[in-house]
């Protein structure tokens, strides 16, 4: 959302973004509240403008594929992108490794650490999550420690990039604040050191500030976009706790979290008991290296502790430490030199296990199936003998039906273009990894340039998103707030429906902000009328008509009373009104009605509405039909693009007929209307 947000709207303003669930958490500033950080935005931009340069030459060729951030185009590549960041991960997790075991540990520990853990399932499947850019962005981070680790004496440019790429880290995956405990390890560990003279240690100290700073400066979009749309330097995260302050249910999740029958680490991903057995190693071995690795290892515990995703699949919230457990693994290959046939073999077999888990999850099981491992391990042999291994979806099966023919542009690019730049991207980076590494001319010389070039680029770049984000949400008038809350109301008691506590909660607030009773009233009015409480919908409609006469809630007044059984509408009279010349706006207005609410066939309720606006443009029941025109349009390009039919359309999209309330609450379809 910030990436489409920022690059097509221009702003963070998520209260119109299509497809964003969570549209209705309105603040008390009047905006959206994002949970999310934007790290991944700026590791997803050079895919996202890809898909856009893509999208437009679409357009001048004349097909059809909009501009606007959310055609396959935008998210085919964002998603490719995010299975390259793990590609490159996995060629970075081998460069760290290779500089502290030989080649074939550092293999097996990049591979394993890759395959027998639940990224794959994040790097090619559920690519649209960020876990491929947090993992890069951690093996980067952990990249300037090992180096650091190497030489001591490192330039200040080297300390403020790496406090720079900390921001960056946080910005990612707000859990990645873990990985802090290192640099404050080294402080500490610099403190402590006797032999230390005092000016060495005020120069570590400012170079560790100087970091701090860089640190600071990069994360400030974030904490500026935290103030915009939420009014605190906060995520506001609704979802971050949710285990009891106690501790029984600490080590109750503790024990859930390692060998629960959902998603227990050591039977869902046994390849990290290797790790951290291997981490020990390396910690009897060299504790000044170890110390902060642990630590901070113990540390990302605690989110799959405290964090409830039940809905995931595997540990997600470990991933960030994937560098310390392929430092555990290496070690343990490393000292295991006669057994290395077995450590393979058992990486493997965890690797295996991953896939099945995989496949799963995604073809067998409902979502969130209890005591998920075992029932995975007892049903192993029914997924090769129910086909779902081989589902008739995949490439290999369309490649052997002959039929060859690309249809349309979109057959050309999911068959041809997407295909080929999966195949040829790893190839090239392959390649130009090797390249960098025997190293060219041009890099030699521009080496010594480039950690203060980037640091200085993160640190630009940050400054001016900084100033952009808070020049471009400045505080909004008072009438928008209570709007917003309103269709704030109207979202949060249809997804708690029929429970309205959270739309009065809601209602409260925007009157707070603004009187517009009649608006407030209607929707209480329509949170009866959506129930079928007709009697007490209309004393509420009747308050807001008797506010605002031309009130959408004149027509819900008027339905409310046939429904109620206070008005009788007979079509054939009225049709035979209809044909004496009598004024049409009043009697087309009640046909509608009647065909909407009696007869459940809002094809022709349309109809007679749209009659009755053209009879008497100026009625005061205009607002009402206009919305429910307006609601009906979308809907009717949605259900005929589908292949259904328009009248299939349930009756609870005329339950409520606030304009901005329907424009809101079914954001999902912003179509003009048919008529």
């Amino acid at each position: 959302a910030y990436l489409r947000s920022g690059f097509i709207d221009g702003d963070f303003d998520f209260f119109d973004e299509k497809r964003y669930w969570h549209f209705d958490a309105v603040t008390e500033t009047g905006y959206v509240a994002n949970y999310w950080p934007m790290g991944p935005a700026l590791f997803w931009s050079p895919f996202f403008l890809a898909g856009h340069g893509l999208a437009a030459v679409y357009n001048a060729m004349d097909y059809p594929v909009p501009l606007d951030g959310h055609s396959f185009p935008y998210q085919t590549l964002t998603f490719l992108g995010s299975s390259i960041e793990g590609f490159a991960a996995l060629f970075l997790c081998y460069a760290l490794t290779r500089r502290l075991y030989s080649a074939r540990a550092a293999l097996a520990a990049s591979v394993f650490a890759f395959t027998a853990t639940c990224l794959p399932y994040f790097v090619f499947v559920r690519n649209r999550m960020s876990h491929s850019t947090d993992v890069l962005a951690c093996l980067i981070f952990f990249y300037f420690y090992l180096k650091y680790r190497e030489s001591e004496s490192k330039p200040w440019s080297f300390f403020v990039l790496w406090g720079a790429l900390g921001g960056l880290l946080i910005m990612v995956r707000y859990i990645n604040v873990f990985y802090l405990i290192i640099p404050f390890w080294l402080i500490v560990e610099t403190a402590l050191d006797k032999e230390a003279s005092p000016k060495r240690k005020r120069i570590v100290f400012g170079k560790f500030f100087a970091g701090g700073i860089a640190l600071a400066v990069v994360f400030a979009p974030q904490l500026a976009a935290w103030n915009s749309l939420h009014g605190v330097l906060s995520s506001l995260n609704p979802y971050t706790v949710v285990v009891r302050p106690s501790l029984f249910s600490v080590l109750g999740s503790y024990k859930d979290f390692l060998f629960g029958g959902n998603q227990g680490l050591f039977f869902f991903e046994p390849i990290w008991a290797l790790g951290l057995v291997g981490l020990v190693f390396v910690f009897l071995r060299d504790r000044r290296f170890a110390g902060p690795c642990l630590a901070a290892a113990f540390l990302f515990t605690v989110a799959p502790v405290v964090v409830g995703h039940d809905g995931s699949f595997g540990q997600r919230y470990l991933l960030p430490a994937l560098p310390l457990l392929a430092i555990g693994l290496a070690e343990v290959v490393e000292r295991a030199r006669r057994f290395q046939g077995i450590v393979w073999v058992a990486g493997a077999a965890a690797s295996a296990w991953i896939f099945l888990l995989i496949a799963h999850y995604k073809t067998v099981f409902e979502h969130n199936v209890p005591d998920y491992i075992s029932q995975t391990f007892k049903n192993v042999p029914s997924l090769f003998e129910s086909g779902e291994f081989f589902r008739p979806t995949t490439l290999p099966h369309y490649l052997s039906t002959g039929n060859y023919g690309l249809d349309d542009y979109r057959d050309v690019f999911f068959l041809l273009i997407f295909p080929t730049l999966q195949i040829l991207v790893p190839i090239v980076l392959t390649l130009a990894v090797f390249r960098l590494r025997e190293g060219t001319p041009l890099f030699k010389k521009a080496k010594g340039y480039v950690v203060p070039a980037a640091a200085a680029a993160l640190l630009a770049i940050s400054a001016a998103a900084t100033i952009f984000i808070a020049v471009r949400h400045p505080p909004l008038p008072v009438e928008v707030k209570s709007e917003r809350h309103r269709i704030s109301a109207a979202g949060k008691f249809l997804k708690a429906f029929p429970n309205p506590k959270k739309m009065d909660a809601e209602l409260k607030r925007a009157e707070r902000f603004s009187g517009n009773e009649d608006a407030h009233l209607a929707l209480r009015g329509d949170a009866f009328f959506i129930r079928r409480e007709f009697e007490p919908a209309r004393k509420f409609y009747a308050l807001a008509v008797a506010k605002n006469p031309r009130s959408y809630a004149a027509l819900q007044l008027e339905r409310a009373d046939f429904l109620a059984g206070r008005i009788d509408l007979d079509p054939a009279s009225l049709l035979n009104e209809l044909k004496s010349g009598k004024s049409g706006d009043e009697i087309n207005r009640r046909l509608g009605i009647y065909y909407l609410d009696a007869l459940k066939q809002p094809v022709e309720a349309m109809k007679y509405f749209k009659s009755s606006l053209e009879t008497n443009p100026e009625q005061a029941h205009k607002k009402g039909m206009e919305s429910a025109l307006s609601q009906y349009g979308k809907q009717w390009r949605r259900l005929t693009s589908r292949g259904q039919d328009p009248d299939s359309l349930p009756g609870l999209y005329f339950h409520m007929l606030n304009t901005e309330v329907n424009r809101a609450r079914l954001n999902f379809f912003q179509i003009d209307q048919p008529f």
